[in-house]
């Protein structure tokens, strides 16, 4: 998993809490065994964060996202719910037309949080939501057992009721009835994987006080 501005943040977090908890317990450990006061790590407490968060953000000073938060012109959090509207009620199960600049953006801000791939505009025919997969799976049906019939079919040997009621099976009901199964049991657990994924929005708030705190 590709590390994230919120996750170098978390880990400076814990690296601070585990060098305060080793000192402490050697503190303990010296005082009980040679009975002589050691002063605690005071305010600093094991490493002064701001100072080593600040250092770890300034990596990320050339982000769009990033640069906007710090400059005050949109939180990180805006950015992620301004991002988000394309994935607002009934557009979760919709197609979405292509569009760079906005993928772009969600590129930049998967750079410091989690990215929110549910919310890309992959295409119109892209299969990553209910409708388009749907499609997909007319087509794949239609485009295989039409063709299938042809091979199948023996007209020496069939009536022309039969070819009349082979080509209704064959063109018609097999491949809707097969675009309905694809479409309940593909279409809708790729929408919900692709579409209902929980945003990050906790994160976004995390690293927006972060930059409050340090710039």
């Amino acid at each position: 998993m590709e590390k994230t501005l919120y996750s170098e943040l978390k880990e400076s977090e814990r690296i601070n809490i585990a060098i305060s908890e080793d000192y402490s317990n050697f503190v303990k450990s010296f005082k009980n065994k040679y009975r002589i006061e050691i002063p605690p790590l005071g305010k600093f407490n094991g490493i002064y964060i701001p100072d080593y968060q600040k250092q770890i953000m300034s990596y990320y000073e050339n982000n769009p996202v990033f640069c906007d938060a710090i400059n005050g012109k949109i939180s990180i959090e805006d950015t992620l719910n301004e991002l988000s509207v394309v994935n607002k009620g009934i557009r979760k199960i919709l197609p979405r037309r292509k569009d760079k600049a906005h993928n772009e953006r969600i590129k930049q801000l998967g750079k410091l949080i989690s990215e929110p791939s549910q919310l890309q505009k992959n295409g119109l025919l892209c299969p990553d939501n209910f409708l388009g997969f749907t499609l997909w799976g007319a087509g794949a049906s239609f485009s295989i057992i039409s063709p299938l019939f042809k091979i199948m079919l023996n007209p020496a040997q069939a009536s022309p009721e039969e070819i009349e009621n082979l080509n209704k099976i064959f063109n018609v009901y097999l491949p809707l009835y097969s675009t309905g199964a694809i479409s309940v049991f593909g279409g809708i657990p790729m929408n919900l994987k692709q579409r209902f994924g929980k945003l990050p929005f906790e994160e976004a708030k995390y690293v927006d006080a972060k930059i409050k705190e340090v710039y």
